[in-house]
């Protein structure tokens, strides 16, 4: 009897190369919309405090101005409030939450206060700065969805692993 071990017919090959290939290249797709589902989203954006300075130099604190990204539908109501929401001028002096500016964290609306560091940066024509983080469409609001959903990627690449390690001794058991 002829031995056969670590013998493959061709076509048992071609397909187990497609498949490392087409899951391979399936992998980095599942992980970035696994990362849509569990992830926020950082954002940096710039304004200006010039909108909000009539002629007589004092910030009209009634001016509001809205993120790009602001939470709307479920995450408006609390769902998934804007993160890490911070003003920073162009000198790179950060202004402080409730006595430079007030946010709401659930709209995306914001107003700078009448302050020293707000009206001298805005007669100096300053550009703020604004960073956050927010919620893509998507995004798993429970921890535990968001537990769950971190697992696509990991039993989509143990069932590569499987499919590869599996079919391969089979055939090997199969053709000694």
């Amino acid at each position: 009897m002829k031995n056969k071990r670590a013998q493959m017919n061709v076509g048992m090959i071609v397909i187990m190369i497609m498949a490392i290939f087409v899951g391979l290249a399936l992998l980095q797709a599942i992980f970035n919309e696994q990362a849509v589902l569990t992830e926020k989203e950082n954002a940096a954006e710039a304004g200006s405090l010039s909108t909000a300075v009539p002629a007589a130099a004092a910030i009209n604190t009634s001016v509001n101005f809205t993120v790009a990204h602001a939470p709307t539908g479920w995450k408006a109501d609390g769902g998934c409030p804007l993160g890490s929401f911070a003003l920073t001028n162009n000198s790179g002096t950060a202004y402080t939450s409730a006595t430079d500016y007030i946010v709401d964290v659930n709209s995306g609306i914001f107003h700078y206060l009448n302050t020293s560091q707000t009206v001298n940066d805005s007669q100096q024509g300053n550009v703020t700065a604004i960073t956050y983080n927010w919620c893509p469409d998507g995004y798993n609001k429970d921890a535990g969805s968001r537990g769950i959903a971190r697992q696509i990627g990991l039993f989509t690449a143990l069932a590569l692993a499987v499919f590869v390690i599996g079919y391969g001794v089979k055939e090997w058991l199969d053709n000694r």
